[in-house]
């Protein structure tokens, strides 16, 4: 996949996409008879990769994680496509066109499928995923037992082997201060959190990432609901706190949006902290009507203004400065022409 062209153009769409940026499925597999990644020699992973490789003809080309120039590694990493390098890496990576699904194999397990929607399109990004897992298992005889489902080497998380995650812009729940108790309830239940605070302090995060832990004793359809109807709590909890706002609040709320509008417009630099917070400002004022400007620009900018990508894009390793202008630059070419204040 060519990363330089990289590009959500659907992100930012669909229902309480304003608080639900995206969402991904994940199938992970392993290949019956084999040891797990972690317990294979390097014969053995050979022996596994080129089992795959040729089941997964009809799938995009794969290419070595180790091999991959740093930064278009870093910026899969920083996009959460990727975790970080390993001694030896030995990892295959391989992505659609859209970026919309992807394949890793030999990491955890043999095989790890995912697939990712914008807004609350859950079932389709299962579907995704599926689609994908379908060619391979026609070539492929995958590790199951009948009393624990797909083997996986956490054998805590066997079972249906589908998991879930989601990233949520929660700015209300903080503000009332109900979400540290929302989120204790959720890990009660097995869900995991993972917060983005990008350089600010923590207690400000407001962009959250939430996934499920196990999979054991639920089907596919179980699994889907159970977090779909965990999405749509969070979503109801964030619009009804922002209903609820007072005059203070909403003050706050106004001065922050008109301030990132105002940097937006005029700075000249502008580093990943400040305009992390700056893209979430004016999405936060896109749902409270200050500002017209589709979403999915400003989810779009939350990828694209990073380092790596900045980098990558222009050819070469910039000096900071230069890596700040163009982050100013690119966040005026694709943000300022659609606002109306």
């Amino acid at each position: 996949m060519d990363g330089q062209n990289f590009s959500f153009p659907r992100w930012g769409t669909g229902e309480a996409s304003d608080i639900v940026l995206q969402v991904t499925s994940e199938l992970r597999r392993n290949l019956s008879s084999y040891a797990f990644p972690d317990a294979l020699d390097e014969e053995g992973r050979k022996t596994v990769a080129d089992s795959i490789l040729a089941a997964a003809v009809d799938l995009p080309p794969f290419e070595g994680v180790d091999g991959m120039p740093p930064l278009r590694r870093k910026m899969f990493r920083d996009a959460g496509l990727l975790s970080d390098p390993q001694a030896g890496d030995r990892r295959l990576f391989c992505m659609d066109a859209g970026g919309w699904r992807w394949c890793l194999l030999l990491d955890r397990d043999h095989i790890a499928i995912s697939g990712r929607c914008p807004g609350m399109e859950l079932k389709q990004s299962y579907v995704l995923a599926s689609e994908w897992e379908e060619i391979l298992e026609k070539k492929l005889d995958f590790a199951f037992a009948l009393d624990m489902g797909y083997l996986l080497s956490d054998i805590s998380a066997s079972g249906n082997a589908l998991f879930h995650s989601a990233w949520l812009f929660l700015p209300a729940l903080g503000w009332n201060g109900n979400r540290e108790a929302i989120f204790r309830s959720l890990m009660e239940e097995g869900y995991w959190i993972r917060g983005n605070a990008n350089g600010e302090n923590e207690e400000e995060e407001e962009l959250f990432e939430i996934g499920t832990e196990y999979s054991f004793g639920m089907s596919e359809d179980e699994s889907i609901n159970k977090f779909a109807h965990m999405l749509e709590l969070l979503v109801h909890y964030e619009k009804k706190t922002r209903r609820m706002i007072d005059q203070e609040r909403l003050s706050l709320v106004k001065d922050r949006v008109f301030r990132a509008y105002g940097i937006a417009a005029s700075a000249e630099r502008i580093d990943a902290a400040e305009g992390h917070r700056l893209v979430l400002s004016l999405l936060l004022g896109v749902s409270f009507g200050l500002v017209k400007l589709p979403p999915e620009r400003l989810v779009e900018l939350l990828w694209l203004a990073g380092d790596a990508t900045v980098r990558f894009r222009n050819n070469g390793n910039p000096g900071v400065e230069r890596i700040d202008y163009i982050r100013s630059r690119l966040g005026i070419d694709r943000l300022i022409g659609g606002f109306d204040v």
